[in-house]
Formats: structure tokens, sequence, C-alpha cells
């Protein structure tokens, strides 16, 4: 089987952790598919928004912990694979 072994990235946002209480953590993922580019300027605007000073964003990390994963498939997304990764399999099943 194929295999690129692409790294693949993920980003935690997250306050400090409280002593007594663990926040719930939300996952969000972009590009499983190749023909999935404008995910790519959602994750990026949804990123730049949970980094930001707004009040919303501010009071969103204080209460869950973030982990966003850009690439989901980054070895299928570069063999320009539409709905399988590099070696084959459908990531839909």
């Amino acid at each position: 089987s194929l295999s690129f072994g692409l790294p693949l990235w993920a980003i935690t946002i997250a306050r400090e952790p409280s002593r007594h209480k663990r926040k719930p953590v939300i996952v969000i993922t972009s590009r499983v598919h190749s023909g999935e580019t404008p995910a790519s300027l959602v994750f990026k605007g949804m990123l730049e928004f949970l980094l930001s000073e707004r009040k919303e964003a501010k009071l969103l990390r204080l209460y869950y912990t973030f982990v966003l994963i850009p690439c989901l498939n980054p070895d299928g997304v570069v063999s320009g694979n539409y709905r399988n990764s590099a070696a084959g399999v459908d990531l839909n099943r």
C-alpha cells in the first residue's frame, strides 16, 4: 500500500486548565477530501476567531478546549484522491 506519512497537525486552544474542573473538548477537522478547498478558508476564519480578543471567543476559551486539525487526510489531499487516503481506503466507510 502507498503511504506518504505526512504529518497530521493539531492545534490546541485552551486557557490555563482549572485545578478543579476539566473542560469539554471540541474537535474541529478540515480537509478530509482533496476537493474541499473552501474548507481551508473556513478553517482559517475559525482559527482567527478563536484566537481573537472578541468577548465571545474569550468566553468559549474559558469553558472549552479546542483541538483543530487543519488537514485530516494530508496524504490523500496531496495525492489528489477525492474520497480515499493515499492507501486507497475510502475514508467515508
